[in-house]
């Protein structure tokens, strides 16, 4: 009877205790419960050692010496040096990767006058790879000052003292107020191509063997006007058909040569009438007979000297030369020109 009554007490104990948590009972942590909580308490845990495992890792990674600039490879590069490009980057070797933001490095290496694309990546533990396209130059633009272009017309840098600038045609015309707006910057660029399209046709041409080219002016009324190099003949060419034009340019200069005469302006720019060929020629004296008349001494000029006008002999007072006449043998060239 007295065991019965004590197990009693130990059940209306328990009874009560369920009561005080609101009839759900304490939490026990023992058998089947530890397997239940057992993944929220490692979460929690890894939640609160995982921020102070990347803290000690940064820490390690930014000032450990295995991971800094130790080698740099760039792809691609032609006329730039290792030395330009780094400088202009701002990385030395030594300086912690960490520091080292590819995409950033990439947009502030393509704002050089000279890169065209640029791709930057971090190699771990100590390396640094840089790809990038080089603007190579294909004109020289006549702005202010002088300017190199690129093939795609794209004006990109001022003419530098070690900028190699031979061969390149020389553009005028060229508008810097159009090339600063965006809105007609691509016109000009669309421009500065046609010249070095036709600045390669015409170096292809048989022409260039007599006259090499000196410059290209574009205006937008008349379009393409060609200098030549050696006698600054102007020949307006117009727009269109330049392999047409410069194949009758390239006859109209062997007539002139026979006939002893040079040209002065070629104008196949004719809107109306394409063939239409327009010529203000001089004919050529010879200087030999010239100097010979009127008492010159020839004097010989060295290289890097300038020119100095001839020595007129004091007892020979000058002596004026009728020009040559034209001669009366007809040729392709009167054809052209008519009587």
């Amino acid at each position: 009877m007295v065991n019965r009554r004590k197990n009693a007490r130990k059940r209306g104990n328990n009874d009560q205790s369920g009561d005080r948590w609101g009839g759900l009972g304490a939490p026990a942590f023992g058998g089947g419960a530890a397997r239940e909580w057992g993944p929220y308490i490692r979460t929690a845990l890894l939640v609160m050692v995982l921020p102070v495992i990347v803290l000690q890792g940064y820490r390690y990674f930014s000032s450990t010496s295995h991971f800094v600039v130790k080698e740099v490879v760039i792809h691609g590069m032609d006329r730039l040096d290792e030395t330009a490009v780094l400088e202009f980057l701002g990385i030395e070797r030594g300086m912690a990767l960490s520091e080292l933001e590819e995409t950033k490095l990439a947009d502030d290496l393509i704002r050089h006058p000279r890169v065209r694309t640029a791709e930057v990546r971090v190699d771990l533990p100590n390396k640094l790879h840089i790809w990038l396209e080089e603007r190579a130059a294909a004109a020289v633009v006549v702005l202010d000052s002088l300017f190199l272009a690129d093939g795609k017309g794209t004006v990109f840098k001022p003419v530098g003292p070690n900028d190699d600038i031979e061969g390149l045609p020389l553009v005028t015309g060229i508008s810097r107020e159009r090339l600063d707006d965006e809105a007609t910057a691509p016109g000009e660029q669309v421009v500065v191509r046609e010249a070095i399209a036709l600045a390669i046709a015409y170096a292809s041409h048989p022409v260039a063997k007599a006259q090499g080219l000196g410059e290209l002016n574009h205006d937008p009324l008349f379009g393409w006007t060609l200098i030549t190099e050696k006698d600054a003949l102007e020949v307006r060419l117009g727009s269109g058909q330049v392999g047409d034009k410069l194949d009758r340019l390239e006859h109209i200069l062997r007539d002139l040569e026979a006939r002893g005469a040079m040209a002065d302006v070629v104008r196949l720019d004719s809107v109306r009438d394409p063939h239409r060929v327009a010529v203000r020629m001089r004919y050529v004296e010879q200087k030999e007979e010239v100097d010979e008349e009127i008492g010159v001494k020839a004097t010989q000029v060295k290289a890097g000297e300038p020119r100095r006008p001839p020595a007129i002999h004091k007892k020979i007072p000058p002596m004026r030369v009728e020009p040559r006449k034209k001669p009366q043998k007809s040729s392709k060239l009167d054809e052209i020109l008519g009587d």
